[in-house]
């Protein structure tokens, strides 16, 4: 969906700016002061470590992108995002949040991209009660793979992107077997 977003530095994104012309994108949902250590958090730890992964890539290095995009929109603004985010992002040469990017939005804007993706989440004693949803986005801009809840692995996402930058580059070559 056509969304408007703001990144952590406060300037206007959205979602086709982030897959235009990309090998692969992965974005994930959360809040920064999300308390329950096995959701937000390790959704931040696993982009921590599948970014990392994708620097050791020489395939994906250049053009992989990660976006985690706050749901929380009032307290979630983009100077909250670049402080939370900047425990988790690393400067690999290019400068902070180079390849993994963190954004909010209006209200509406976040609910409907949330839906879009199947994400249910909702306000209940000043905290949010929400499912855990990433997705790998092919460089078509259409979703590849949808890895639910907190049980994928970093290595799970690279392999998800791997097989997304293949999308629309043709047939697979076919190596025949050694020996013929």
């Amino acid at each position: 969906p056509v969304v408007a977003l703001t990144k952590q530095f406060g300037q206007p994104a959205s979602l086709a700016d982030w897959t235009s012309a990309q090998v692969a994108g992965v974005g994930t949902f959360i809040y920064t002061r999300c308390p329950l250590p096995e959701f937000c958090p390790r959704m931040m730890k696993n982009f921590q470590d599948l970014e990392k992964l994708i620097e050791a890539d020489p395939d994906l290095r250049k053009t992989a992108r990660l976006l985690s995009i706050s749901f929380d929109v009032e307290f979630d603004r983009p100077e909250v995002l670049q402080a939370f985010g900047s425990a988790f992002v690393k400067d690999r040469g290019q400068g902070p949040f180079a390849r993994w990017k963190l954004a909010t939005g209006a209200k509406e804007a976040i609910d409907r991209l949330g839906r879009f993706f199947g994400l249910v989440f909702f306000k209940e004693d000043g905290q949010f009660a929400h499912t855990l949803v990433t997705v790998v986005i092919g460089p078509d801009g259409k979703l590849a793979k949808e890895l639910s809840g907190n049980d994928w692995t970093p290595e799970e996402a690279l392999a998800a992107m791997r097989d997304a930058a293949r999308i629309g580059a043709g047939p697979r070559p076919v190596t025949p077997p050694a020996g013929r």
